[in-house]
Order: C-alpha cells, then structure tokens, then sequence
C-alpha cells in the first residue's frame, strides 16, 4: 500500500500522540518493549514504531499494529538510551539530519535519523544512508531532549 507525505505525517502525529515515549509494549512473543517514537520508513512513507527490548536494550521497528499496549510505562529517560554516538549529517538534496542510532527491522538494519527542520523521524535502510547520499555536517547534532520529547 503506497501512501501521500502528508497522510503518512498525519499517520505519524496521530502514533506518536497514543503511544508517548516510555510506554510499553508487548510484541508476539511477549517481550515488553518500550516505545522511544514513531518513524517514516524513507522508502515506502510505512509509519514504524520504535522501540527498545526492556531485557536486552536492542532498538527494533515494527509496524503499529504488530504490539499491545499494557497500560505501563517506563521510568526511561533519553539519557539512558546510549546514543551518544549522534552525528549530524547533510543529505545530498540539502536537508540536515541528526543520526540516532542504528535499528532492527523486517528490512535489515535502518539507520533512525531525525530532521533538523521539522524533528520528524524517518528509518532508511542502512546500505542506503551509506551509499552517498548523505554526508558529515559541522551543524550540531540535535541534543538528545530535542529528539526525545
């Protein structure tokens, strides 16, 4: 299913809005997770949640549909999530972007990267954010509050 920016942005806003940073989630095989925030996968606008294994601290993203809420929340807070590697990058096309973190999906390994001009999220294959079309930035990365919130 293909979908228009702006009904994927609204997608994103409405996700973000019912599963707030910190809450947690079950996936199928009964793993609670915390959601850190919701992502555009930058090929196919699909809206992606992520979150981190309570257990293991891994980042994994999966589709909205694929968790249960429990009701419960974390005591997480951004500094506990070990991304202090963040870097800003330029896109080729001229956007600047703050690299998160690297993150598990159905597709492989994404590269989770937040826009400087509008926070929103987005996921893109990690071959794909290697391959040129981004470059380092002298911007400052966004602080780890700006990406969190």
């Amino acid at each position: 299913m293909s979908y228009s920016f702006n009904d994927a942005r609204d997608w994103l806003r409405d996700i973000r809005f019912q599963l707030a940073f910190g809450t947690i989630v079950e996936t199928p095989n009964g793993k609670s997770h915390a959601v850190l925030g919701a992502a555009l996968h930058s090929e196919t606008l699909e809206c992606l949640l992520v979150i981190r294994n309570c257990e293991t601290g891994a980042w994994t993203a999966v589709a909205p549909g694929a968790v249960e809420t429990t009701g419960d929340e974390d005591d997480l807070t951004p500094q506990d999530l070990g991304c202090d590697a963040r870097s800003a990058v330029r896109h080729r096309k001229g956007g600047v972007y703050t690299r998160i973190a690297n993150v598990r999906s159905k597709d492989g390994v994404m590269v989770l990267y937040s826009a400087h001009a509008d926070g929103m999220w987005w996921l893109r294959p990690a071959a794909m954010f290697e391959d040129g079309r981004f470059e380092a930035s002298d911007e400052t990365a966004l602080a780890l509050g700006e990406l969190f919130e």
